[in-house]
């Protein structure tokens, strides 16, 4: 668990700065935050019309297209986006205390829209965010969830190396895998979204394809107009690629404080704001990265790392076919793709390691299933 912690605090530190220069005062406790909000430059605090609340979330999974989809949707006019991507504020303690009120500051609500948006992976990031489910539902009773699937053990590849490049992840991949629980309870679909189904109906719950993210963007967003009655109204220009939070290859690793500093004075100075629905944001990110970067390098072709991903996969497929199972069981979700590419070898003691680990995850409140979804007793 201390790696999960120390991973958890440096992405929280650095990796989402949803906060600018006013509210990193009020965390600190120098100014409120009211005083904070009225002198913070470029915001502008407009209370939601009467009745309406944020009723549209990308709820996960981590790694699986989200940023693409928030991007996709952020762009039609029937959708009013949060300003930011993952303000993650019904699954960390400490923005939860802020309050409502704080919340929906992040959007826009002088926008005359039916669907109201935000995104954050950490609220499918079970059991180290236990209250994000019964957070949302308390806030809003009829909102939609989207969730998106990727094949598993691809998710828990891309996972890793999104935490060696930001500087997080220093261990072996194997080594990684056996020490930190994030990286495999993530990829265990089924028992993310228990937790939301036991308090949301599915009728409110849309599960997508990765895959078919990647591949037809156009269908994909389609299925949403479709399940939420709307017209998106979406230029089917911005659907071309699939934005590349993934590392692979050679690449160099990012300092995050550089990069905090350089988002912290995007939001201080209004930047963000103005530009974010414009082609010249996009080249102000990639004009970033150059500074952002430090001289370390990963790299994702050693042979050694490629032998640790085979090693890892091949002991991680008899329970991740397990998972699945569980998963098309609960969801009616299509898994056999998945499984189909996947050895369906004996148990190794890598293996027994891995199913022990996620045994003791889960074992609170559920059986020692792999999806740990069905209530003992």
């Amino acid at each position: 668990m201390g790696g999960h912690l120390n991973r958890m605090y440096a992405e929280e530190r650095y990796g989402r700065q949803l906060m600018s220069w006013f509210t990193l005062l009020e965390v600190s406790g120098t100014i409120p935050w009211s005083l904070a909000r009225l002198i913070s430059p470029g915001e502008t605090l407009v209370a939601p019309p009467e009745n309406t609340l944020v009723n549209l979330f990308i709820i996960g999974g981590m790694k699986c297209g989200t940023t693409s989809l928030f991007s996709y949707l952020a762009a039609s006019p029937a959708i009013g986006a949060c300003s930011e991507k993952e303000p993650m504020f019904f699954s960390h303690a400490g923005l939860w205390e802020k309050g409502v009120d704080w919340y929906e500051s992040l959007f826009d609500w002088s926008q005359s829209t039916q669907w109201f948006c935000q995104a954050s992976t950490s609220y499918t990031r079970q059991p180290f965010r236990p209250d994000a489910a019964a957070r949302l539902y308390q806030y809003n009773p009829d909102a939609r969830l989207i969730f998106i699937a990727r094949e598993p053990f691809a998710r828990i590849v891309s996972h890793y190396k999104h935490m060696v490049r930001i500087g997080v992840e220093e261990r072996g991949f194997l080594e990684a895998l056996l020490s930190d629980d994030d990286y495999l309870v993530t990829s265990l679909y089924a028992y993310q979204l228990h937790h939301y189904t036991r308090w949301f109906p599915t009728s409110q719950l849309l599960i997508l394809s990765f895959d078919e993210l990647v591949r037809y963007p156009d269908r994909t967003l389609g299925r949403i107009a479709d399940w939420l009655e709307s017209d998106l109204q979406l230029d089917s220009s911005l659907t071309g690629t699939i934005h590349q939070n993934a590392s692979s290859g050679v690449t160099r690793i990012i300092n995050l404080n550089v990069d905090a500093r350089l988002k912290r004075f995007a939001r201080a100075s209004g930047l963000r704001r103005l530009l974010r629905r414009t082609p010249i944001w996009r080249l102000l990110l990639r004009a970033r990265k150059p500074f952002t970067q430090s001289s370390r390098i990963a790299n994702f072709n050693d042979p050694g790392f490629l032998v640790e991903v085979e090693q890892g996969r091949d002991a991680l497929g008899p329970i991740l076919n397990d998972a699945d199972a569980d998963f098309e069981k609960a969801f009616e979700f299509d898994t056999g793709e998945w499984q189909n590419n996947r050895t369906s070898s004996d148990h190794s003691e890598l293996t027994r390691r891995f199913q022990a680990k996620i045994e003791a995850m889960c074992a609170p409140g559920y059986s020692a299933s792999y999806s740990c979804m069905r209530p003992r007793g």
